[in-house]
């Protein structure tokens, strides 16, 4: 298969390197030309439990034009950034067979819901990535490829889905895409915007009292907003906090880095949806404004206008 890999992020290089594992003609459409020619001219390096290897993929820089027509290509743009190319995004619904959108939060289903003429993943990415230069990533956790079945289904792609499985990408494929989203949008609602504000990895929110009892108040928030109170997350959240206990969330690294989160895609769409509701969630909306000071605060350093 042809398959392209739009993003050249943590997410975009590790799946664009298990892709080549299948045997696959892969080509990731990165941001910047400079990054597309270093990937084109040393392939992406993965490291796994301190085995690296090398994976010979294509690459040039994304433009709805650059994109070839592939049989299936996934989209690992962060929210934001999925939303500055929207209208890149809509022209390739009439020159791919099929779109993967692999985006935290559920804020992108706007546009998902605007798109025609071609098939339609929702995926939730489980597996944990640190980028540690243009071309090197390390799979620092192995999860699963959750994947939801928005519009319709091809044979050839559960097939492609299975083949990942089978090169240990752990991959899923569910036919309820709003409850797998729920379900992660919980989990990030939880974890990302505490371990940003603490400075903290995962794991450290579970040894302490005070985090601890803070990530379950989120949670009650999240699952109410949601309305899924019926099924009980609290553990799973949990287990993805042991699970991950070294690993640093993307938005503390965001943070660190100085760059833009995905707090308006997470914790600012269960705000939202709470606004719509007219319920109170006192803790939700005390770290999104918390996480947008600091992004404000930063871009005042950099000095960039509010």
């Amino acid at each position: 298969m042809k398959i392209g890999v739009i993003g050249a992020g943590a997410i975009g290089l590790l799946i664009a390197s298990y892709l080549d594992d299948c045997g696959h003609r892969v080509t990731v459409y990165t941001k910047r030309a400079e990054q597309a020619e270093r990937i084109s001219g040393v392939g992406i390096r993965r490291s796994v439990w301190q085995m690296t290897t090398t994976h010979d993929v294509r690459a040039v820089p994304f433009s709805a034009d650059a994109v070839e027509a592939e049989e299936i290509v996934f989209i690992a743009l962060k929210q934001y950034q999925l939303a500055e190319h929207r209208e890149e995004v809509e022209k390739l619904t009439r020159k791919v067979g099929a779109l993967v959108f692999l985006q935290n939060g559920m804020s992108h289903l706007s546009i998902v819901e605007a798109l025609s003429e071609c098939k339609v993943y929702l995926g939730i990415v489980e597996h944990g990535a640190l980028k540690t230069s243009e071309h090197e990533v390390i799979h620092t956790g192995a999860g699963c490829l959750k994947v939801g079945i928005y519009r319709q289904e091809r044979k050839r792609d559960r097939e492609l889905f299975t083949q990942l499985t089978e090169v240990g990408f752990s991959t899923m494929i569910q036919s309820d895409w709003e409850m797998i989203m729920k379900q992660k949008l919980v989990v990030n609602a939880v974890i990302n915007p505490l371990t940003a504000l603490y400075r903290v990895n995962n794991g450290q929110l579970m040894t302490n009292t005070s985090m601890k009892t803070n990530m379950y108040r989120l949670y009650k928030e999240a699952i109410s907003v949601l309305g899924i109170e019926q099924i009980d997350l609290w553990e799973q959240v949990c287990a993805v906090c042991e699970q991950t206990s070294t690993n640093r969330s993307s938005m503390l690294r965001d943070i660190e880095l100085n760059r833009k989160t995905e707090v308006d895609a997470i914790t600012g769409y269960l705000v939202k949806q709470a606004d719509d509701r007219g319920l109170t969630v006192p803790y939700t909306r005390f770290v999104y404004d918390s996480i947008k000071g600091l992004e404000s605060k930063q871009k005042e350093a950099r000095g960039e206008e509010r």
